[in-house]
């Protein structure tokens, strides 16, 4: 798909950015912001303290 010729139209026209991930990369990324989010939902006492 990130090849695919509409869709390089689609991102043209809507200035979007392609950031194609593969699997492993995608849940790396996945898994850091939870990571993150959670820490901030921690932060703001919504998230339950697992520390």
């Amino acid at each position: 798909m990130p090849r695919d010729a509409h869709w390089q139209e689609t991102l043209a026209a809507n200035y979007w950015k392609s950031d194609y991930k593969n699997h492993r990369d995608t849940l790396r990324y996945l898994d850091a912001v939870h990571a993150e989010l959670r820490e901030v939902l921690k932060v703001l006492g919504l998230a339950k303290r697992d520390d």
